[in-house]
């Protein structure tokens, strides 16, 4: 995914539906964990909760160029990481 780095645009994600160890949808309002990191070093996390066993959360662009990798934290298991561009 490619998005300006103006520092202004937000980028909407939402995952698929998270399931635990048991087969279980996650319920509403769990706490998750994301964790963004640039390829400056530049890191951010973002609370964020589940709604139907999705993850959904909005980041504003950097303003600087770069790869983002972003990753969620539920109960201390990490997802696979999402590569944003911008």
């Amino acid at each position: 995914m490619r998005t300006p780095a103006d520092g202004r645009q937000l980028v909407r994600i939402s995952s698929s539906q998270i399931r635990d160890r048991f087969g279980n949808v996650l319920l509403d309002g769990t706490s998750t964990l994301l964790l963004a990191t640039m390829t400056t070093q530049d890191r951010r996390s973002l609370p964020a909760t589940t709604i139907d066993g999705r993850i959904y959360t909005t980041i504003q662009a950097p303003s600087q160029p770069g790869v983002m990798q972003l990753q969620a934290w539920i109960a201390g298991v990490a997802s696979e990481p999402l590569t944003l561009t911008f």
